[in-house]
């Protein structure tokens, strides 16, 4: 059965990102939304030092009066990394020696989300990442955990990216992509934070049943109030073959229903949620549909 630990890795195709993103003048003449655009990419890229650049560069561009989004990037390219530093060899085969280095990078990431929650205007124009970081200490991190991440709000920060993307009288958008949604990205990278920590108990052996369900709790809360979520909604076309999207999240769902055993709140999410061929939830052969169910888990998710 595929790993959920994997679940937020992305793979793209092989056009160049200037023609993925429909950016091709120089980098000079950039605007902070181009600089948005090329960190995100690189993201998914698998290369988070080169998108820590862009969005450096995307928090120099003045006239801004929300760098939410350019935060919560930042706090994504750190939640990647954590992630890709679980499913190393380093974590794999030598899980002692990794700990601390993931810890250290989720924490840094929830640095970047708490100031994506904090400046709701003027921002850190001018500073970079790693100045911000400088900032951050234990309070911090005590006080982004206590926050209600999945009820959070920034109406004002929202509607100002959503302004980006408001359409002329022609019908036509000046940018490609405005992160309107940045606040559904932050959510879903708090998500995955918690889980990370989850993973390490797992692999602590220290997890419990009740463990398990609080984290399905939070996934599930997140995917009852965003049915439709697509972490591509609010980003250029990228040609992409897979992607983060509610069915990411549901497949998580039932992978952690069947860990402690519920295989019919397994299945429904599946049947549900997922393109889940001959799959019946309610047929009574329990013995056939846990493979049907496993087998539909192991599908790619396009």
């Amino acid at each position: 059965m595929r790993k959920i630990i994997y679940i937020l890795i992305l793979s793209f195709g092989c056009d160049s990102l200037e023609k993925q993103f429909g950016v091709e003048e120089s980098e000079d003449n950039f605007r902070y939304y181009d600089f948005l655009s090329y960190g995100w990419s690189y993201i998914f890229d698998n290369n988070p030092d080169l998108a820590f650049s862009y969005f450096d560069q995307s928090l120099l561009v003045e006239d801004i009066l929300y760098y939410n989004s350019a935060l919560v990037g930042m706090g994504w390219a750190k939640t990647y990394q954590a992630n890709s530093i679980l499913n190393s060899d380093q974590c794999i085969d030598n899980v002692n020696d990794c700990t601390d280095f993931v810890d250290e990078t989720r924490n840094k990431a929830k640095c970047f989300f708490y100031k994506a929650i904090l400046d709701e205007s003027g921002g850190p124009v001018g500073k970079t990442s790693d100045q911000i970081l400088e900032e951050c200490n234990d309070v911090t991190i005590q006080n982004y955990d206590l926050l209600n991440i999945l009820d959070h709000s920034l109406v004002d920060a929202v509607n100002y990216y959503s302004l980006a993307c408001a359409e002329d009288e022609q019908g036509e958008s000046e940018f490609d992509s405005c992160f309107q949604n940045f606040i559904l990205d932050l959510k879903v990278g708090y998500l995955y934070l918690e889980y990370l920590s989850y993973v390490q108990s797992i692999i602590d052996d220290s997890i419990d049943d009740i463990e398990t369900q609080s984290i399905i709790d939070l996934f599930v809360q997140f995917l009852t109030n965003n049915s439709d979520y697509d972490i591509m909604t609010d980003k250029s076309n990228y040609d992409s073959q897979f992607s983060l999207n509610y069915q990411n999240i549901a497949s998580t769902i039932s992978q952690l229903y069947i860990s402690i055993g519920d295989y019919e709140s397994a299945c429904d999410y599946a049947e549900e949620y997922l393109d889940c061929l001959d799959l019946d939830c309610t047929s009574g052969d329990t013995a056939g549909d846990v493979l049907y169910l496993l087998n539909c888990l192991d599908t790619p998710i396009n």
